[in-house]
């Protein structure tokens, strides 16, 4: 059931509670004292009373770490000299738990110059610490591994700040030997004519796809262009991406899921030529997307096969506030008649805003609540019609129960 109902301007939803995590501090307050058990080794006790780590981790990090209780400052200019590099008590309680062996390395021979080197190029401390956290192998040889590939992406992206963005964006990207995979597969794609912005715009956005066997890029080259893609279109590395990601099982499951809501095995290969990434939505998503549109919008199959982008959206963050608000200015019989409405879902976040939310606020003030809190809300529900959507009159703007 989802709901949403107003008294005075006051909204109420369903929320997934997310946990609260303290920080490092918080979590050194809070620790068990276990310094005075002589029950338990050093490492324990240095583990749960310096790095905050529970119990049970520091137990566990002990099984295969030892630290050596005569040279505790060894440990300790470890952790004091990430902090002085912008790294937060949480991030280093979190990383110590991951990867507790950093306690043990060669601080100014290994952890050092590769930490500095990093933040040389540009990352910040936080960056670099969700970084590790998220991959902690990347701290690999600085001379074998990191200073190659970073030379690498600067020769393919020109700019630190783009190769920061490919990085965050999949960190695992490190730990290849940028080399032997992505420098081929890119050389691929430059010989088949993909221009070298889009090549760019494929690393930054989808790293992953450049870092596969080459014997494989050359076989998904190769079927893209048989599907009918041109190099010099843009649409050609999405298309690279889309193949990449989807295994021929999944292909077909996705296409059976389009099949069931009427499609033919032609249509859904338009829709994929006009929009790749339609094929990398997930099963569930698809399902519920088009369910969506068919059962409650009404649109036409011919609709969405013309305009597949709209597979793609987030149905909890961008679809389902986005059609509360038009259903909100259909009551009130502020819309355009013969206005397409599938365009309000094409519109970036700002046009949004401004085109069906604010210039709307003298006639309905509390639009603009509606559409935040719809947002918000983590409980969504289609039920096929539009019973739920009561007609706006005073302060009561909008109430769905579906059921």
């Amino acid at each position: 059931m989802y709901r949403i109902s107003q008294n005075r301007r006051t909204f109420y939803f369903h929320f997934l509670q997310c946990p609260f995590l303290n920080s490092f501090t918080t979590a050194k307050k809070t620790a068990p004292a276990v310094s005075s058990d002589p029950s338990l080794p050093f490492t324990v006790q240095y583990l749960v009373n310096t790095c905050a780590l529970p119990v049970e981790s520091a137990l566990s990090a002990s099984k295969t770490l030892q630290l050596d209780e005569r040279n505790p400052q060894k440990h300790d200019s470890v952790l004091n000299f990430l902090k002085s590099r912008g790294f937060s008590d949480t991030h280093i309680s979190k990383l110590i738990t991951k990867r507790p062996s950093l306690l043990r390395c060669n601080l100014e021979g290994k952890l050092k110059p590769k930490i500095e080197y990093l933040l040389g190029f540009g990352f910040s401390g936080s960056t670099l610490a969700e970084l590790l956290l998220s991959c902690p192998n990347i701290l690999r040889s600085l001379d074998n591994v990191l200073k190659p590939n970073f030379e690498v992406l600067l020769t393919l992206l020109k700019t630190s700040e783009d190769v920061i963005n490919a990085v965050k964006r999949y960190p695992w990207l490190l730990n290849f030997d940028l080399r032997r995979n992505m420098q081929p597969n890119v050389s691929i794609l430059m010989s088949q004519g993909v221009h070298v912005a889009h090549i760019s715009k494929l690393i930054i956005s989808h790293p992953r796809t450049v870092v596969q066997k080459v014997d494989k890029m050359i076989k998904i080259v190769e079927t893209v262009k048989k599907l009918g893609f041109q190099p010099s279109s843009s649409l050609f590395v999405h298309a690279v991406r889309a193949m990449s990601s989807t295994t021929e099982p999944t292909w077909k499951r996705k296409m059976e899921v389009f099949k069931s809501f009427g499609w033919s095995e032609e249509e859904v290969m338009s829709a994929f030529k006009r929009s790749p990434n339609v094929i990398t939505c997930s099963e569930e998503k698809i399902k519920r997307l088009m369910d969506f549109y068919t059962s409650t919008m009404k649109l036409e199959r011919s609709t969405i096969i013309a305009n597949p982008t709209l597979l793609g959206y987030g149905f909890s963050t961008r679809i389902w506030p986005r059609y509360l608000v038009i259903k909100v200015l259909e009551t009130k019989q502020l819309l355009k008649v013969g206005r397409k409405l599938i365009w309000a879902f094409r519109l970036n976040e700002k046009k949004f805003v401004e085109t069906y939310v604010t210039m709307h606020l003298v006639r309905v003030p509390d639009l603009m609540e509606v559409y935040k809190d719809a947002i918000a809300a983590k409980e969504t529900c289609i039920d096929g019609d539009d019973r739920g959507v009561s007609r706006i009159s005073g302060d009561k703007i909008l109430t769905r129960n579906a059921e």
